[in-house]
């Protein structure tokens, strides 16, 4: 992991203003080059975005954010797809360039929801399918 991600992500769960270089945080939101590729939502849950940049940089500050903030997912990009990765070892879940993703913790359980209206799902069989474009991730 790159200091300027260790440094923004440890500034964004703090809640604190960071701005280093292409990378910035209000405590809020998450900038890389003026795009959104994080924040806290209205219900305090984090959304991720790859702004429909699936670059190496962007994925490796989001995934400083996962790690900092101990969720256990991460972004990768395989064939120029980019895949949702659940540490338990799961199949990996294909996700948009262009989509917002919110997640939320439940007890053991983890809600990956896709922004997007009308998004159609596409679930691998380890996932379970719950509403509203939502993945069920159990622990």
């Amino acid at each position: 992991m790159r200091k300027i991600s260790l440094d923004i992500a440890h500034a964004f769960k703090g809640g604190n203003k960071r701005s280093i270089s292409n990378t910035s945080t209000d405590g809020i939101d998450v900038y890389l080059h003026g795009n959104i590729i994080a924040c806290w939502n209205i219900q305090g849950h984090l959304e991720v975005s790859l702004c429909n940049w699936p670059t190496q940089t962007t994925r490796e500050r989001i995934n400083t954010l996962f790690y900092v903030l101990d969720m256990p997912f991460r972004i990768f990009q395989k064939d120029h797809n980019s895949y949702l990765k659940h540490d338990k070892g799961l199949k990996p879940l294909m996700i948009s360039e262009i989509a917002s993703y919110e997640f939320k913790q439940k007890g053991d359980v983890w809600h990956v929801k896709d922004q997007r209206a009308g998004f159609e799902k596409s679930m691998a069989e380890q996932y379970k399918e719950g509403t509203n474009n939502e993945f069920i991730i159990r622990h």
